[in-house]
């Protein structure tokens, strides 16, 4: 930015831009832009944001979109609910009016429109998402944001809000690194090598729904998302509901990423659209159209009320997905250690200890093999042993044998929970 050396934390993340400042959190959520605050929840999604004359809160649906906004947590002040081919019903934009939004190739918001086909508003938009010649204001960049600026300015001076980063079409680039690591940079392509780089350099050809990787558009209108695992079609017509097709927290919770549209088809080997008639009945499975539920995990211990190996699994492989094995390992250690997200064993007075180490075995036992899994607990407990003065080597030694250095009860249950794992079950 000329005449301003933008200034960054020891983990990449920028704190000052010359037009806006920025905090961050340990999880490298951006938690106060300049004036305004901003609170998450255990997903990290952005939930409430508390500027100096209001607070404003959104309701996520089931299916992890967002889909309303809140004034001090009890006025309604606006919805938008999703619609095929991209586009949104929106109920009390300017005010008090309703209207649809039409959005451009790239799933932009060019224009809002009433009932009865009246134009409500209208904006621009720069390759790179800078909103201009604007008449209304409503703003919803590429179809991966609802149009909420986390920072709201006109003339691409705000914030759009994606649910892994923060995206500035002032600057058309991210604010923070990829968190894939090194493992986001591809040695044949220079454009990857700027971690902070939005699309690689071609906004008008691809998308970033999620903030983590771009998706191409197929000539069938379907997306090509790296990070969903292959073609899917996403906003296209065979779609209502995008979220279960590709890779977000919904099909991370419920476990049908990358699901074939044909899941929600009705057995006759049609197009297999989405919300044409609900899932097949009397189906074989195996067979097209049909889908196997999986089984609930039966030596899973009492669990804090919402948790979930599955989606833990989930969410540790999107995440680490690219990383190179350093910095993998180095990420386990972090979201498992004393007090980190997965950390269950000590919260609660230690009323889950058993599904602290269930948990730690099944999503473990997803990324590397039991013994693995079982030594890398059992080195954990000899250094905390040894740290507190106490005989480390009490329950063997790591990579030799059974319990692998840790407590026989803790052990047992990881190995419970990399063979649930293994098995295939949920929990």
């Amino acid at each position: 930015m000329p005449g301003f050396t933008p200034t960054y934390t020891a983990n990449g993340n920028l704190t000052a831009d010359g037009v806006h400042t920025y905090s961050w959190d340990n999880e490298n959520n951006p938690v106060q832009l300049d004036t305004t605050g901003v609170t998450y929840d255990a997903l990290g999604r952005m939930v409430e944001i508390q500027a100096p004359t209001y607070n404003t809160e959104w309701v996520y649906s089931p299916t992890g979109q967002k889909l309303g906004l809140m004034l001090f947590g009890q006025t309604f002040s606006g919805a938008w609910i999703p619609l095929p081919g991209g586009g949104r019903r929106l109920y009390q934009v300017n005010g008090t009016t309703s209207g649809y939004t039409r959005p451009d190739w790239l799933g932009s918001a060019r224009l809002v429109t009433s009932d009865t086909q009246t134009l409500i508003s209208d904006v621009a938009y720069a390759p790179y998402g800078e909103d201009y010649a604007v008449n209304g204001g409503y703003l919803q960049f590429t179809w991966g944001n609802l149009g909420e600026l986390t920072v709201s300015a006109g003339g691409g001076q705000g914030l759009f809000d994606f649910d892994f980063r923060k995206y500035s079409p002032r600057q058309g680039r991210w604010i923070s690194p990829d968190p894939a690591g090194l493992a986001a940079a591809n040695p044949a392509d220079p454009q990857s090598w700027n971690r902070y780089a939005y699309l690689s350099g071609n906004p008008l050809n691809a998308i970033d729904p999620l903030g983590l990787d771009g998706c191409t558009k197929n000539p069938d209108g379907s997306l090509n998302c790296p990070d969903a695992g292959g073609s899917t079609t996403v906003y296209g017509q065979q779609t209502l509901q995008p979220w279960l097709t590709t890779t977000n927290f919904a099909c991370v919770w419920t476990g049908t990423c990358n699901v074939p549209l044909q899941f929600w088809g009705d057995g006759s080997g049609g197009s297999g659209g989405v919300g044409q008639g609900g899932p097949p009945k009397n189906c074989t499975p195996g067979t097209k159209g049909c889908f196997n539920v999986p089984q609930l995990c039966a030596n899973a211990p009492q669990s804090p009320s919402g948790a979930s190996a599955t989606f833990n699994r989930s969410l540790v492989g999107l995440e680490t997905q690219r990383m190179w094995p350093a910095t993998k390992l180095a990420y386990f250690n972090m979201v498992f250690r004393t007090g980190a997200t997965f950390d269950y064993k000590t919260s609660n007075g230690g009323q889950y200890v058993d599904y602290g180490n269930w948990n730690f075995g099944y999503v473990c036992g997803a990324n590397y093999s039991s013994s693995f899994c079982q030594s890398a607990a059992g080195a954990a407990r000899m250094w905390r042993s040894a740290m507190q003065g106490q005989n480390p080597f009490g329950g063997g030694f790591p990579f030799l044998k059974s319990p692998y250095g840790d407590q026989v009860p803790d052990n047992q249950q990881i190995r419970n929970g990399t063979q649930a794992q293994a098995s295939g079950c949920v929990q």
